[in-house]
Protein backbone atom coordinates (compact mmCIF):
# COMPACT_ATOMS: atom_id res chain seq x y z
CA UNK A 1 0.00 0.00 0.00
CA UNK A 2 1.29 3.47 -0.93
CA UNK A 3 1.22 6.46 1.35
CA UNK A 4 1.38 10.04 0.13
CA UNK A 5 2.95 12.60 2.45
CA UNK A 6 2.46 16.24 1.53
CA UNK A 7 5.22 18.50 2.79
CA UNK A 8 4.17 21.76 1.22
CA UNK A 9 1.01 23.21 -0.29
CA UNK A 10 1.18 26.21 -2.62
CA UNK A 11 -1.35 27.98 -4.77
CA UNK A 12 -0.87 27.91 -8.52
CA UNK A 13 -0.12 31.65 -8.40
CA UNK A 14 2.68 31.12 -5.86
CA UNK A 15 4.07 28.17 -7.78
CA UNK A 16 4.33 30.11 -11.05
CA UNK A 17 5.71 33.24 -9.37
CA UNK A 18 8.33 31.31 -7.39
CA UNK A 19 9.32 28.47 -9.73
CA UNK A 20 8.86 29.61 -13.35
CA UNK A 21 12.16 30.24 -15.11
CA UNK A 22 11.02 30.52 -18.73
CA UNK A 23 8.15 32.22 -20.52
CA UNK A 24 7.39 30.82 -23.98
CA UNK A 25 5.26 33.01 -26.24
CA UNK A 26 3.72 31.75 -29.47
CA UNK A 27 3.68 34.42 -32.18
CA UNK A 28 1.75 34.18 -35.44
CA UNK A 29 2.21 36.43 -38.50
CA UNK A 30 -0.28 38.95 -37.05
CA UNK A 31 1.59 39.44 -33.79
CA UNK A 32 2.50 43.01 -32.81
CA UNK A 33 6.13 43.20 -31.58
CA UNK A 34 5.73 46.77 -30.24
CA UNK A 35 2.80 45.73 -28.07
CA UNK A 36 4.70 42.71 -26.75
CA UNK A 37 7.75 44.89 -26.07
CA UNK A 38 5.64 47.25 -23.98
CA UNK A 39 4.09 44.38 -22.01
CA UNK A 40 7.42 42.70 -21.30
CA UNK A 41 9.29 45.91 -20.42
CA UNK A 42 6.68 46.75 -17.79
CA UNK A 43 7.55 43.47 -16.00
CA UNK A 44 11.35 43.68 -16.07
CA UNK A 45 13.75 43.11 -14.48
CA UNK A 46 13.02 39.56 -13.46
CA UNK A 47 14.44 36.06 -13.37
CA UNK A 48 12.26 34.40 -16.01
CA UNK A 49 13.79 34.19 -19.50
CA UNK A 50 11.60 34.80 -22.56
CA UNK A 51 11.47 32.68 -25.69
CA UNK A 52 9.45 33.62 -28.78
CA UNK A 53 8.17 30.83 -31.02
CA UNK A 54 7.27 32.46 -34.32
CA UNK A 55 4.94 30.35 -36.46
CA UNK A 56 4.06 31.06 -40.09
CA UNK A 57 2.56 28.95 -42.85
CA UNK A 58 6.00 27.90 -44.07
CA UNK A 59 8.35 28.41 -41.16
CA UNK A 60 8.88 28.05 -37.42
CA UNK A 61 11.56 30.00 -35.57
CA UNK A 62 12.49 29.93 -31.88
CA UNK A 63 14.25 32.96 -30.48
CA UNK A 64 15.46 33.44 -26.90
CA UNK A 65 15.51 37.07 -25.83
CA UNK A 66 18.53 38.49 -23.99
CA UNK A 67 18.84 38.74 -20.23
CA UNK A 68 17.63 42.36 -20.25
CA UNK A 69 14.21 40.96 -21.26
CA UNK A 70 13.88 38.59 -18.29
CA UNK A 71 10.50 39.17 -16.66
CA UNK A 72 8.95 38.84 -13.25
CA UNK A 73 6.21 36.16 -13.69
CA UNK A 74 3.50 38.00 -11.78
CA UNK A 75 -0.22 37.45 -11.85
CA UNK A 76 -0.58 40.83 -13.58
CA UNK A 77 1.76 39.74 -16.40
CA UNK A 78 -0.17 36.49 -16.87
CA UNK A 79 -3.48 38.37 -16.99
CA UNK A 80 -2.13 40.91 -19.49
CA UNK A 81 -0.68 38.20 -21.74
CA UNK A 82 -3.96 36.27 -21.62
CA UNK A 83 -5.91 39.39 -22.56
CA UNK A 84 -3.57 40.58 -25.31
CA UNK A 85 -2.31 37.28 -26.79
CA UNK A 86 -4.86 34.69 -25.72
CA UNK A 87 -4.47 32.11 -22.99
CA UNK A 88 -3.24 29.43 -25.44
CA UNK A 89 -0.38 31.54 -26.81
CA UNK A 90 1.97 31.56 -23.83
CA UNK A 91 3.15 29.32 -21.03
CA UNK A 92 5.45 29.52 -18.05
CA UNK A 93 7.88 26.65 -17.62
CA UNK A 94 9.79 25.46 -14.58
CA UNK A 95 12.75 23.17 -15.12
Amino acid sequence: MWQLVIEEVSSLEELISNKANKLVIRCDPNFNPKKLQKILKSHTPGSCSVQLNYLSDVNQTKMRLGDEWKVNPTKQLRETLAEELGIDNFQFISS
